[in-house]
């Protein structure tokens, strides 16, 4: 996209290079550019209510074109109108497909809401962005006398209060400004309401946009700010009139933050709800947070910049005193507001650990080109190569750490599974690092994401934070770049000797024993037999005769001829015609003791085991008949079978109970 800002609502500059919707307009007011553009800072015309409008413009440009109320042209009729004029010939109250447009797009001057609550969202009396932090990347020039060009700065978002944009219009309609950020550039034709001076062009838009908390430079040497307010934007130029504002065109990404103001206990809901006052309504148009992370802006010593200004110290970097991870994000919109209820899972003091809290997640890239050291949970702005440093929008210049000039703030954090002492699985408190290394160590690492692989010596540093005199900052030292991209393994790198030399050349090498895979010789017989036909007869097969025959049975006890033999407290035991019994509880005398009986075994009943010993084969019988695969397996697992009448019966070849035959005489 062009950076001046007749390519915002050029069509066929659209069509040739797009629209980045990443990329805004930056304004400092007075701009006095006719068939271009009029921006001023703004008082009603008793010169007693001032309002200072917005001065980021979305690159969100809809045409307006005007409608007749009482023989008087307003030009409010567009996409960035939703909330129609009271007196207007709209019938219908529309609502914006987006979400986020639907709340920037307020109510039209002082009107009341025709829907207050659209998505279950309230106009807050703020800003959507209320609480976040812009960061503005690569300034380009749109006015020839806009020479500043900044490569990374920063700023809280607040809008100008409704309050004091109402004061401002209470003298009627016949402004371009039509609420708190939304501005129109309109031809004025003859008897035309609220629209505001001629601009001088053919194209006639809607604005819309948020407010830097301050205008950009009005601490820069030799410039000075405009203090010259008009009832409208204007594009007159006199005396009395001048310009002296500039404007440029920037990518601009947003940092949340939350503002927490009260102790909250792990676990616990803290609710944020979606009416009018709330200050995190940047909340409706995030993805659900579970899983993310939260940071404080209370270091071990100074303070990281917040969203809105604290009379402390700030500084760019340090280690922080809060480090938490969203575990729960829940949405209830049953009632007039939506409400988000967010859980943490640690504790939070505010008096301890502040007020104020960023929102960050795990990056996709950990290192890039990353040079000579990492610092480990220790918050900076610099970038990844360590070459970034933000300037301030208000001087334009690199100057002292504030909310105006910071950049995208990183840590890096370890992930240590194998000798955690906490209850997190990152190292969220390092005072105990001790525990691993030692100030001074030097460690031969590889290094690899799975793709990146590079072989670094470490060198430990194990550091005081000053203000509390305890081993909190922990920094490895290393020769040359590292590159890296989502969880990067670091292994001690040892030496083993082996037996012999290799005659390959390997890239890789596993420690560890080998195993193999088997399956249970019985379950395989049967499967084979299954896939050719043919079932195994369970109850026939794989007897342990245990030669102790049933006199009586009363209730759960099995009173035996003989006292019984081979059988054990906990054994399994069925009946000859293989029907179970139970699970054998205690044995005396001649009597069996059952847990609780199932079958009620027959007097003269032989009771019988299961074969209950495990054997294992992982022998591959691919292109192997299954009379073959069978009788391999059944000579493993010592069996001995045979096959009728499509079924398998096998048997232990060592039992000898099973060949016993008798003898019958009758006389």
């Amino acid at each position: 996209m062009g950076d001046k800002f007749d390519n915002l609502i050029d069509i066929e500059s659209i069509s040739e290079v797009g629209l980045n919707m990443t990329q805004i307009h930056l304004l400092i007011p007075s701009i006095k550019r006719p068939n271009y553009l009029g921006f001023d800072i703004l008082r009603d015309t008793t010169n007693s209510h001032n309002f200072n409008p917005q001065n980021i413009i979305l690159p969100i440009i809809s045409e307006v074109t005007e409608e007749t109320i009482s023989s008087v042209n307003y030009p409010i009729i567009s996409a960035l109108h939703v909330e129609r004029n009271a007196s207007s010939n709209q019938t219908s109250q529309l609502t914006h497909y987006s979400k986020v447009l639907s709340a920037l797009c307020k109510p039209i001057g002082s009107e009341v809401p025709t829907i207050a609550t659209p998505y279950n969202i309230a106009y807050p009396n703020g800003d959507i962005y209320d609480n976040c932090i812009a960061i503005f990347k690569k300034f380009r020039n749109s006015t020839d006398i806009s020479e500043t060009l900044l490569n990374l700065t920063s700023s809280p978002l607040k809008l100008d209060t409704r309050t004091n944009f109402i004061n401002y219009m209470s003298n009627g309609y016949g402004y371009n400004q039509h609420n708190q950020n939304t501005m129109v550039r309109w031809t004025v034709s003859s008897g035309t309401g609220y629209g505001g001076n001629n601009f001088g062009t053919n194209t006639n838009v809607t604005l819309i946009g948020a407010k830097t908390n301050e205008y950009p430079f009005k601490n820069r040497e030799g410039f000075t700010p405009s203090t010259q307010r008009n009832l409208n934007h204007t594009t007159t130029l006199n005396s009395g009139n001048p310009e002296q504002g500039e404007m440029y065109s920037a990518q601009m990404l947003l940092k949340p933050q939350f503002n927490i103001t009260n102790d909250l206990t792990a676990g616990t809901g803290l609710d944020f709800t979606m009416n009018t006052s709330s200050t995190h309504h940047w909340l409706n148009y995030v993805p659900n947070l579970k899983g993310y992370y939260i940071v404080g802006d209370k270091l071990e010593s100074g303070n990281l910049p917040s969203a809105t200004n604290i009379s402390v110290a700030y500084v760019s970097s340090g280690v922080p005193k809060y480090i938490g991870k969203i575990t729960s994000h829940t949405l209830n919109g049953t009632g007039t507001y939506n409400i988000h209820s967010l859980k943490f899972d640690k504790d939070i003091d505010v008096s301890e650990q502040g007020l104020y809290y960023r929102l960050m997640r795990i990056s996709d890239t950990t290192f890039e080109d990353t040079p000579d050291y990492i610092e480990i949970n220790t918050m900076h702005d610099s970038g990844l190569k360590y070459e970034i440093i933000p300037e301030n929008l208000l001087t334009g210049e690199i100057s002292t750490k504030d909310q105006y000039g910071e950049g995208i703030y990183s840590m890096y954090m370890l992930l240590n599974i194998d000798e955690g002492t906490s209850d997190y699985l990152e190292r969220r408190d390092i005072s105990n690092i001790g525990t691993l290394f030692s100030d001074g160590d030097e460690i031969d690492c590889y290094i690899t994401d799975g793709v990146n692989s590079q072989r670094k010596s470490l060198t430990v540093t194990y550091i005081k934070v000053a203000s509390s005199g305890v081993k909190k900052q922990l920094k490895f030292e290393y020769d040359g770049k590292l590159n890296g991209n989502g969880c990067v393994s670091f292994g001690e790198v040892f030496n083993i000797t082996i037996p012999k030399k290799l005659k390959i050349n390997p890239t890789h090498c596993y420690l560890g024993t080998t195993f193999s895979i088997g399956g249970i010789i019985e379950n395989e017989i049967e499967n084979i037999a299954k896939d050719s036909g043919i079932e195994l007869n369970y109850e026939q097969s794989l007897r342990d005769y245990t030669g102790n025959v049933v006199s009586s049975v009363s209730s759960n006890v099995i009173t035996c001829i003989e006292q019984p033999i081979d059988v054990e407290t906990g054994d399994i035991l069925y009946t000859q015609q293989g029907y179970l019994v139970g699970k054998v509880n205690s044995i005396s005398n001649t009597t069996i003791t059952i847990d609780s009986i199932i079958f009620v075994p027959s007097a003269y009943d032989e009771l019988i085991r299961r074969q209950s010993k495990t054997h294992v084969s992982n022998v591959n019988f691919e292109d192997v008949d299954a009379f073959s695969a069978i009788n391999y397996l059944a000579s493993k697992r010592g069996l001995d079978y045979k096959i009728s009448n499509g079924e398998i019966i096998a048997r232990n070849i060592e039992d000898v109970h099973g060949l016993r035959k008798y003898s019958i005489n009758y006389k």
